[in-house]
């Protein structure tokens, strides 16, 4: 972890290992969507974690993701919402590592 890390989002993070796979690539999509911040970089991770998503959610393609209908993924956002712009960058970065060294299983074949 960063050790410019913010004590709240430090607790956020704790939380984020509780989530499942699933709801983790659901809720950094959604922050990357939405993070305004516009590198070339995030079309490629999207694309990397919506692929990842479609090979772990059989009804991710078949439906629309509504972060609405899972109340702790909207917890998540009104926490990420309420970060300071460089604790969301940071949040990314810690998030986007966790899900990097994260062992999904033989999902690739």
């Amino acid at each position: 972890m960063l050790d410019s890390n913010s004590k709240e989002l430090f607790q956020l993070l704790i939380y984020f290992d509780d989530l499942s796979n699933i709801d983790k690539i659901k809720l950094v999509i959604s922050l990357i969507e939405d993070s305004g911040f516009n590198l070339e970089i995030e079309k490629v991770i999207l694309y990397y974690l919506k692929k990842v998503l479609s090979m772990l959610d059989d009804n991710y393609n078949k439906s629309l993701t509504n972060l609405t209908r899972n109340k702790i993924l909207i917890f998540f956002l009104a926490k990420y919402m309420e970060f300071s712009k460089e604790d969301k960058k940071h949040f990314l970065i810690e998030v986007l590592f966790n899900i990097y060294s994260t062992n999904f299983g033989n999902i690739w074949n």
